[in-house]
């Protein structure tokens, strides 16, 4: 009998929502380190056999946006309705010639089931940070993302993901949280008397309405600021191309920009003629899925090696293909043509050369500018309102110094920490439209007050986003999220807060509790090493804490 539960168009649907999938997913980074994600989900709700892209972190999707039965992955995952880890290209001779073809070495997919164990979607994780191999633990940590992941269908109903509900209980009442807030808190006073009656203004009522039908009526979107090569750019870059003709059996190489400039260098050993230079372009055309769209621009051939030497088509055997830094740069490729079949050793070599030359393009591009630019505008976001209150200033950069060091001890990504220094520079400026003065001077707070502090974090979302982007701007919402879902604004509970919101939140308390100006009362170190302690687990991530008081004087100095 058909399932009147399932949405008619569950695709289409859980496009609608790639936002909150793509958030989830990224806890493949987080939990396991590895470098690229996608997420597949099925065309239909009862067809095995057509899977489409829905979203994905630094996934080379070139080729594989559809995928139906005849694809190697799809047909293991199918076959053996269970995880599947390939860390080794000899493994599985298909699997390897996907990997190869993505210029990936290893492999986790982990399948999502519907109603009667039908496969309704996978994730594809590729090449573990560090180079290390998929093992048990990422296995395990994969499976808790899918179940994430099904969370975020089941709430839609989409492919009948999780059980069917039988009884829907009403939604609970609000419960106040015992959270200690790092803002502003009633002072302690021996004094008794009655709280003041006086409410917030007019401007902060209305600043908190626009806050909150910003930033709860649509998705954070994280943007895209990979930088657009220049011409000048693609002329410094190409010294690192012949490097490429130093792989075994190699014959010839390429650089091609593809977008808003396109550009296209040849190196070879020897003299390159049209028919090669044709055959190249026309496989490189092939691997970016352009379609009937040939690339136009002329290529700059830039010959090497033996004087007479000549590349002919009947030289090249195969052609490989890799994107270059896609985390930094857009629409940057590199292709390497072998005169016989790259063995394991060689594709190895292949691809451990595409990594250093990412790394080498990236540390030539830079984003020292952006990176100032964007301190710059988190300082001035601090002033002038601050001037007034120095002790609110300073708390923010005080928590911004700690989560920059927390975040270099976790091992993140120096994008990572520089986003983790900003979004705490930052976390608590939507005080600043919301009677802070008031707010200050206060030793005790109305309920309505109160209400106001817990609205900040929209109002400090709002005011970054345009400035400083969508994945600073989550952050700031979800700094006072508890580990066990009784925060706010949202009520996120575990990992599915984000890990910056999660490293703001130790920091913050620790600055409040330790610094000798804070509004809360100055605690000795170990007494603050006890609190986080007893709140791990509930208001912090119990792991974060862990690995926070384990180096406690490199982060806190």
């Amino acid at each position: 009998m058909k399932d009147m539960h399932l949405h008619p168009r569950p695709l289409a649907a859980a496009r609608a929502i790639e936002a909150d999938l793509k958030r989830t997913l990224y806890g493949c980074f987080e939990s396991m380190n590895a470098t690229k994600a996608a997420l597949y989900l099925a065309v239909t709700n009862n067809d095995e056999s057509a899977y489409e892209l829905v979203t994905s972190y630094a996934y080379n999707a070139a080729g594989r946006q559809a995928i139906d039965g005849k694809d190697a992955l799809l047909q293991r995952v199918l076959a053996t309705r269970k995880p599947l880890v390939i860390n080794t290209i000899g493994t599985d001779r298909h699997i390897g010639e996907l990997l190869f073809r993505q210029q990936n070495e290893r492999l986790l997919a982990v399948p999502i089931f519907g109603r009667g164990r039908r496969i309704v979607g996978f994730v594809d994780l590729r090449d573990k940070a560090g180079r290390k191999p998929f093992d048990d633990r990422d296995v395990v940590a994969a499976e808790h993302v899918v179940d994430e992941i099904g969370k975020v269908l089941q709430s839609k109903e989409l492919y009948g993901v999780g059980p069917v509900p039988l009884v829907v209980e009403p939604p609970a009442k609000r419960r106040s949280s015992k959270m200690r807030i790092p803002a502003i808190v009633p002072r302690e006073s021996g004094s008794h008397s009655a709280v003041s009656t006086d409410t917030l203004s007019s401007k902060a009522k209305s600043i908190v309405a626009l806050a909150r039908q910003k930033m709860e009526r649509r998705s954070l979107h994280v943007e895209d600021r990979r930088r657009i090569l220049t011409a000048e750019d693609i002329e410094n870059v190409r010294v690192f191309l012949p490097a490429a003709l130093a792989l075994p059996s190699a014959v010839a190489g390429v650089l091609t920009t593809v977008g808003k400039v396109e550009k296209q260098v040849f190196v070879a050993r020897g003299e390159v003629d049209q028919a090669t230079i044709k055959l190249l372009r026309k496989q490189i055309e092939n691997w970016l899925h352009r379609g009937e769209r040939a690339l136009t621009v002329e290529p700059i051939v830039w010959p090497t090696g033996r004087s007479g030497a000549f590349v002919s088509p009947e030289r090249i055997r195969i052609v490989a293909n890799a994107p270059l830094a896609p985390r930094v740069v857009e629409g940057l490729v590199l292709t390497v043509a072998f005169e016989t079949s790259p063995d394991a050793e060689t594709r190895f070599q292949f691809l451990s050369f595409v990594d250093r030359f990412g790394e080498a393009i990236a540390g030539m591009i830079g984003r020292v500018d952006w990176a100032e630019q964007r301190i710059a505008t988190a300082e001035a976001l601090l002033e002038p309102d601050f001037q007034k209150f120095p002790g609110m200033a300073d708390h923010c950069r005080l928590t911004s110094g700690i989560a920059q060091r927390f975040a270099r001890v976790l091992g993140l990504p120096s994008d990572q920490v520089e986003k983790a220094r900003i979004a705490a520079l930052v976390h608590d400026v939507g005080l600043r439209l919301l009677d802070y003065e008031k707010l200050a001077k206060r030793t005790r707070l109305t309920a309505e007050h109160m209400n106001a502090m817990m609205d900040h974090p929209l109002v400090g979302a709002m005011l970054v986003e345009p400035m400083l982007g969508a994945e600073i701007a989550e952050a700031v919402l979800h700094h006072h999220e508890r580990w066990d879902g009784t925060g706010y604004p949202r009520k996120l509970a575990g990992d599915r807060i984000p890990l910056l919101s999660r490293i703001i939140q130790i920091a913050d308390v620790w600055a409040a509790i330790t610094s000798p100006w804070s509004y809360e009362r100055v605690v000795e170190p170990k007494d603050a090493e006890q609190e986080l302690r007893k709140e791990a687990g509930r208001q912090f991530d119990p792991q974060l804490v862990e690995r926070f008081l384990a180096n406690i004087k490199e982060v806190s100095s």
